[in-house]
């Protein structure tokens, strides 16, 4: 028997997977993080004893990515603001798109401005 898991289980953003020490040949790694402000993200509702336990993984693989990433890999990563809009908002409008490319392209090019490798 074969299980797969879908990466996001273990971490959202996993650049760890690239560290010098799990690849052999070092490369430039660039993150691009969608990132919404803490207050913006949506409560869980807790029903029962399972919406309990998903609320709880989903805090601490949260919490270990934002601490990963905070002490190792912040200078390679583009943080693109959400602007009031969630990371799980799949329905944007056209306009809201644009804004949003918009955004990633600025903060890009800020990124850019100051990054060597």
């Amino acid at each position: 028997m074969n299980i797969v898991v879908d990466g996001g289980v273990l971490s959202n953003f996993p650049m760890w997977l690239f560290d010098k020490e799990n690849v052999k040949k070092v490369r430039p790694v660039l993150g691009v993080k969608l990132s919404q402000n803490l207050i913006q993200q949506p409560t869980n509702k807790i029903k029962n004893a399972l919406n309990m336990f998903e609320a709880l993984f989903e805090t601490m693989k949260d919490a270990h990515d934002s601490r990963y990433i905070s002490r190792k890999h912040e200078k390679n990563i583009i943080f693109i603001p959400t602007e009031g809009n969630l990371t799980t908002e799949f329905q944007l409008s056209d306009e809201k798109k644009l804004e949003l490319i918009d955004l990633g392209k600025k903060n890009a090019e800020k990124f850019f401005k100051s990054w060597c490798y």
